[in-house]
This record gives structure tokens, C-alpha cells and sequence, in this order.
């Protein structure tokens, strides 16, 4: 099926139209009957007094689309008879297309997302979150670590290349490095 972009809203007119109506009718009752602009995109699903048959409008830019659509042996799964309309999120547009029932979908979304993690924890491609975040600041503390212990190492030779005394070179790297090391606590992980 040629169909616009699944990221554009979908109404359902939920009372039946008069069938015979096309391009400008439909155009028409949107704007004057459902108090929606026609010329902005949204699909507008229109049912006849038949629960068979279906009409979808909507612009794609340069035009006005008309797609009608006519079930042989079942009928569509229509919302109850009332005035003004329903949104449908795009999945559950497929199924009323398709002629299913699109009540069942979003159940049928929730099923399919947990096979999806379950199948995701199966191959390990799920991240522990406390796990990880355990992790992260152990790794972050042995470098700190690492770290602190950097002036007194380094210290007498730089100490005897400079031709200064050792103890105050290591008293001076050791302060510097302690603002460092404070200056970076500050940063925040976000683990999301």
C-alpha cells in the first residue's frame, strides 16, 4: 500500500459517512464537521454505513490522497458509533487496514516487546545498569588511586633533573594534582 510517513497522526471519523462523497466532500466535513484542517497532513479514516468499506484522505503536499478500500468476506473493526473522532497510532491503523482487529494490537506490541527483551537478556545484549555503574566507579577509583601515587614516583627524578629537593617537588606535584583530581570529581556520569 502507498501510504505517507508513519510519524503522521491518524483520526478515525467515528460516525459513517455518506460514501458517495469524494475529494472536496470529504475535505469538507473534516473542516466543517470534525473541525480539523484537511490541507495539514493528518490522515482522516472515514467508514461507511457498511462496516466494509473504508476511506482514507489526506494532502501529501502537492494534493489530496483518496484511497478507498473494500473487504469480500469480513468487515472492519470499527471504533463505537459516536460523534467526533479517535486517534490510532500507526500500528493499529495497519491492523483496521488489513482488517484486523486494532484493539488487540497495542496487546499484541506489549508481547512482541517483551519476547524482544527477553531474547536481548538471552544473548547478554542487555546491560545491568548497577552493574556497569559499579564498575565505572571502580575503575574511576584505581585510577585515582593510580594517580595519587604519581608524585611520589616521579618526584626524585624530576627532583634531580631540576637540581630542586625532592620532597618539596613532591609536595608541590601532590598539591597540584590533588586540585586536579577534585576539579574532576565534579563531573556527573549519566548512565541512561
Amino acid at each position: 500500500m502507498i501510504f505517507p510517513s508513519n510519524r503522521l497522526r491518524i483520526l478515525v471519523a467515528t460516525r459513517p459517512v455518506d460514501f458517495r462523497k469524494g475529494h472536496d466532500g470529504l475535505a469538507a466535513l473534516v473542516q466543517s464537521v470534525l473541525r480539523k484542517d484537511p490541507f495539514t497532513g493528518t490522515v482522516f479514516v472515514f467508514r461507511s454505513r457498511r462496516a466494509d468499506r473504508l476511506k482514507l484522505l489526506y494532502w501529501d503536499g502537492s494534493g489530496l490522497v483518496l484511497t478507498y478500500k473494500r473487504l469480500e468476506d469480513t468487515s472492519f473493526t470499527w471504533p463505537a458509533i459516536k460523534d467526533g473522532m479517535m486517534a490510532l497510532n500507526h500500528a493499529q491503523f495497519e491492523a483496521l487496514f488489513a482488517g484486523l482487529d486494532w484493539r488487540r494490537v497495542a496487546n499484541e506490541v506489549l508481547k512482541a516487546q517483551t519476547a524482544k527483551v527477553k531474547l536481548a537478556r538471552m544473548k547478554g545484549e542487555l546491560v545491568d545498569r548497577a552493574r556497569t555503574t559499579t564498575m565505572v566507579f571502580d575503575l574511576a577509583r584505581r585510577e585515582r588511586d593510580a594517580w595519587q601515587n604519581w608524585p611520589a614516583r616521579v618526584a626524585a627524578n624530576m627532583a634531580a633533573d631540576l637540581g630542586v629537593d625532592a620532597h618539596r617537588m613532591e609536595q608541590v606535584l601532590d598539591n597540584y594534582l590533588r586540585q586536579h583530581l577534585a576539579d574532576l570529581a565534579e563531573v556527573k556520569i549519566d548512565l541512561r
